[in-house]
């Protein structure tokens, strides 16, 4: 039987950001609607079948078996949609089109057996109609509303029961003409403020987007600034302005982070991970977090953790640190006097000693200005303060109450708020949470400490890329401080060389350069060695965790990223065996791309003492001349030259042991011509870098072997 779609495939293809995701949108929404035509179809065959056998068939004339026969054909058809539908063999456009001819014109076959009493199920025909218009669009709707009437008229000419009162058809034609049309204008009126509305939302999280960027940027290079002024200087002036700095970089850090998870929860895009965390260590970073404002304020936190409770239970640590923050830095924020108390314990149903879930009640209470009945509930929604005396006086964004209530929600629980203006505010919530395997029972675990932070031991060479310069200075200097070897470079092409250049131990890449991504830089990276160092992305984007998890990087750190962070990442990689103490500064030093074993060999071939320098001049100038046509071939997008080139290429390099350039030869052979048209220019810029180095080694190996004269002299060409 003919029925409504259950999603708007079209709308949501104007949601999804490729065509991929409106294909598949459109498949689920055809499936979703075949089995609809199950569930309902046959029921509603049944009652027309129930209409016969009361009242008889539409004409004496019409045999038991033709009408078994359709009732059968029309099933079958439900059945094989249904197949369809669920192996996909054929496009989601072209059943659509077909179902929307085969709903009216089954429809209209039972119309034409049940007779008058049929009339009962005329309204399907505008249910099916409308439907397609809602769900699907105009072109669906008009193709399903054209079949229709025919299917109607073939009823109404062929069928004695219709003839028996001409004006009930033509008023169900009109029907079917005129409110279709209508609602093709309401459904075209509706799509367009659709429309607008998912623009608008677009433009705003773009906005969201950009303003992270722009604004975590600066903001390192402001608190990396602020910190190495704290460690250069001594003077407690200094260092409290220091502090005055960071400290206000946090409160704005916090404000923007507010706005992106508000802009996640509106979009659906926020995500829970939950992991096995230690309660002592949540309680502790409330502590340090809020502890500070407090103190300034000369109101007392306490935070508590009931000692009965596992130490450790699984959920997002992150974003439940973070709905307490918000909760706490609200008592705190409208606290003048007394105290905030914040507690953690086993809720009142209690646990059993090997239980699996774990409820445990979060409370803080505290002694500020309350809140009015009125306004208890509204201080969840988005953006609002009691007054805009409030927000003069307080500060703030209004969003911390509504993500708290947002993730405690996500996390299965209510959060509940209880007060009396000029006495305090109490908020609430009861969380079930699984017990980690690992989690000890006993109260012993609860006076656990946090593991110290890792320092750097060993110098090592890292690599900064970054297109700001203020931020690459800054992060240079802080990792030089710490006895680092440090190379910076301004953009994903010079890291391209440098990578290629020279060995590294740590490599931090910024995410948006202008140029090459530090994505794209880390893959072409690992794509072109086997010893590859630990990759760390630099992002301001505090969205894209979830988007570079399988990128294959070490880590991401996140701007405005702290000196104790940064540190961290380049303390944890691993030193290479064999190279302990002290790090000389990295220098790029052309022979590291070629095999000094396979030149040795090369050298033992011949006593002639021109013989390698003829050998290694005649190689230079065919691999200038092979990667002249290589590059042609890769700005043409041609797989036939690349190949042809990267293989003689390769042999060439290989033989003379310029391992670097034959590993890119050897990577452009696999590549395909999709692969090719879409990495070009970072390929372009890594074989001009490699050719160059390698040439350079060429003309440094003769001169160092045969004299700076000779060698010159012999390799004039280069």
């Amino acid at each position: 039987m003919p029925l409504e779609l259950q999603a708007d495939p079209h709308a949501m293809s104007a949601r999804a950001p490729d065509t991929e995701n409106a294909q598949d949108a459109l498949q689920a929404a055809v499936l979703a609607q075949a089995m609809l035509r199950i569930k309902l179809g046959i029921p509603v065959w049944l009652l027309m079948l129930i209409c016969i056998l009361v009242w008889g068939p539409a004409s004496p004339a019409i045999p038991p078996w033709v009408i078994a026969t359709v009732f059968v054909a029309s099933i079958a058809c439900n059945f094989a949609m249904l197949c369809l539908a669920r192996r996909a063999r054929w496009p989601a456009a072209t059943l659509v089109r077909l179902g929307a001819v085969i709903d009216p014109l089954i429809l209209s076959a039972g119309l034409a057996l049940t007779g008058e009493p049929g009339r009962v199920f005329i309204g399907f025909y505008l249910f099916t109609i409308l439907g397609y218009g809602f769900r699907i669009g105009p072109e669906a709707m008009r193709l399903c509303q054209l079949t229709a009437l025919a299917g109607f008229c073939a009823v109404a000419l062929f069928s004695p029961a219709w003839h028996l009162h001409p004006v009930t058809p033509l008023s169900v034609l009109v029907l079917l003409a005129v409110v279709p049309l209508y609602a093709r204008v309401l459904i075209g009126r509706l799509r367009a403020a659709q429309a607008l509305a998912e623009s608008e939302s677009h433009a705003k999280s773009q906005l969201l987007a950009n303003v992270s960027h722009e604004l975590r940027t600066p903001l390192t290079g402001i608190m990396a600034s602020a910190q190495l002024l704290q460690e250069e200087h001594a003077e407690a002036d200094v260092r409290r302005r220091c502090d005055a700095i960071l400290a206000l970089s946090r409160d704005l850090m916090l404000q923007i982070d507010e706005l992106l998870d508000s802009a996640r929860q509106e979009a659906g895009a926020l995500r829970l991970s939950p992991t096995p965390f230690p309660l002592t260590e949540l309680a502790e970073d409330l502590r340090c977090a809020l502890g500070p404002n407090a103190l300034t304020k000369g109101i007392a936190l306490c935070i508590d953790v009931d000692a009965r409770l596992p130490a450790r239970l699984i959920g997002d640590a992150h974003y439940l640190k973070r709905a307490l923050l918000n909760i706490g830095g609200n008592a705190v924020k409208f606290t003048e006097t007394g105290e905030v108390r914040m507690r953690i314990a086993l809720a009142a149903s209690g646990v059993a000693p090997d239980a699996a879930l774990c409820p445990v009640h979060f409370s803080c209470r505290d002694t500020g200005i309350g809140i009015a009945p009125e306004l208890q509930q509204r201080i969840f929604e988005p953006f609002f303060q009691a007054s805009c005396g409030i927000t003069r006086k307080y500060g703030g964004t209004g969003l911390g109450m509504s993500i708290a209530r947002n993730i405690i929600g996500l996390m299965g629980g209510v959060l509940h708020v209880t007060s009396t203006p000029g006495q305090g505010s109490l908020f609430e919530f009861t969380l079930s949470m699984p017990v980690a395997s690992d989690a000890p029972k006993d109260a012993d675990a609860e006076k656990a400490v946090p593991a110290p932070r890792v320092e750097p031991v060993t110098p090592k060479r890292v690599l900064v890329a970054d297109d700001n310069a203020t931020n690459l200075l800054l992060l240079k200097e802080t990792l030089e401080r710490d006895g680092h070897a440090v190379h910076t470079v301004g953009n994903g092409h010079d890291a391209l060389h440098a990578l290629a250049a020279s060995d590294f131990d740590v490599v931090i890449l910024d995410l948006n350069m202008a140029d090459i991504d530090g994505v794209t830089v880390q893959r072409l990276y690992r794509f072109g060695r086997v010893d590859t160092a630990p990759v760390y992305i630099l992002t301001a984007d505090a969205t894209a965790a979830e988007r570079l998890a399988g990128c294959g990087a070490a880590g991401i750190l996140h701007k405005p990223i702290s000196a104790a962070a940064l540190r961290q990442a380049v303390a944890t990689a691993p030193v290479p065996v064999g190279r302990p103490g002290a790090v000389p500064v990295m220098t790029l030093a052309p022979q590291a791309c070629l095999d000094a074993e396979v030149l040795r060999e090369l050298r033992s071939v011949s006593d002639d003492p021109g013989f390698l320098q003829t050998l290694l001049s005649t190689a230079a100038a065919d691999i200038e001349r092979l990667a002249a046509t290589l590059r042609h071939g890769l700005q043409h997008a041609d797989a036939s030259a690349v190949q042809s080139n990267a293989h003689a290429l390769s042999g060439i390099c290989t033989s003379i042991g310029a391992t670097e350039l034959a590993s890119l030869s050897a990577r452009l052979l696999a590549m395909d011509t999709q692969d090719l048209d879409r990495h070009a220019a970072p390929f372009c810029g890594e074989l001009d870098a490699l050719v160059q180095q390698t040439l350079h080694g060429l003309h440094e190996c003769c001169a160092s072997s045969y004299g700076r004269q000779g060698g010159a002299s012999g390799l004039a060409a280069l």
